[in-house]
């Protein structure tokens, strides 16, 4: 499932802006675009890692971007949390004397932390994307 509607960015108009906001809007959706939660952690944290790096001059798009940094980063980070208590639940689970351990209980805690930080900020990116990909089309 992609995160975002699947945009055309090169059909995106940019009526009303000037062309370095038109140009900084066109690249900053094209690494968005890629945002796809179903890729492997390694495409996404490469993507996360292209919006970072994108130099922007526009206050919004920059909010915007750190939305969404924020927000796939948090999903990542939920996501490595669960991994890992699950496979340390698992080794206690076949290991002989079986007894409660605290940090898979934090682990899971923490996962849950940043999963409820992802539910909040992945749909704020999403939204934004979308307002931006109203306001640059072709009119």
């Amino acid at each position: 499932m992609k995160l975002c509607c699947t945009l055309i960015v090169a059909g995106i108009g940019v009526a009303g802006c000037g062309d370095s906001e038109a140009d900084e809007t066109r690249r900053f959706l094209q690494i968005a675009e890629g945002l796809d939660v179903d890729a492997t952690p390694e495409a996404r944290r490469g993507g996360i890692e292209e919006l970072r790096r994108l130099s922007l001059s526009n206050a919004g798009l920059r909010t915007t971007r750190d939305t969404c940094i924020q927000g796939h980063e948090a999903l990542l980070a939920a996501e490595r949390l669960t991994a890992g208590a699950r496979t340390d639940l698992e080794a206690l689970e076949r290991s002989e004397n079986p007894r409660p351990d605290t940090t898979i209980a934090k682990a899971i805690a923490d996962s849950n932390t940043a999963l409820e930080r992802a539910q909040q900020l992945v749909p704020a990116c999403n939204q934004a994307i979308s307002r931006l990909v109203l306001q640059h089309r072709p009119r």
